[in-house]
């Protein structure tokens, strides 16, 4: 079983999330789009998917459905949600299953932080903000 995969269409985004990852030492593999995401998860099924929300091919919305149509017995891998574009795009990832979900620009310190939560089955911290 894989660790991580990152599905971004961005190419800067999707190494600068591999890099990110590797140096905190996971195993990670990327993807350009949905369609691509779906043909490794065949082959190296990963526990945790990074998707955007918005590329072209198939989308993270989309990847998300097919994901839940998968019934092989595997177990479910868990799945952060990111988007620049429409939070609507976040609140529909959050109602097909998405563990966590985040605008960017992300913040390396909680992605570790909840990435770490998720690959050890941990539940995730809520983080408060002062008003």
């Amino acid at each position: 079983m894989c660790s991580i995969l990152i599905v971004e269409d961005d190419a800067d985004g999707r190494e600068s999330l591999t890099e990110i990852l590797q140096c905190a030492g996971y195993d990670v593999h990327s993807a350009q789009n949905g369609r691509q995401a779906l043909d490794h998860i065949h082959h190296c099924p990963p526990r945790l998917i990074i998707t955007d929300m918005a590329m072209p091919v198939m989308d993270g919305i989309n990847l998300m459905r097919e994901l839940r149509e998968m019934e092989d017995g595997a177990e479910r891998p868990k799945v952060i949600a990111i988007s620049a574009r429409r939070k609507v795009l976040l609140e529909t990832a959050r109602a097909l299953g998405a563990d966590q979900t985040y605008a960017k620009p992300i913040s390396c310190f909680r992605l570790l932080r909840d990435v770490r939560s998720l690959m050890d089955n941990r539940p995730l911290r809520k983080m408060y903000v002062a008003r």
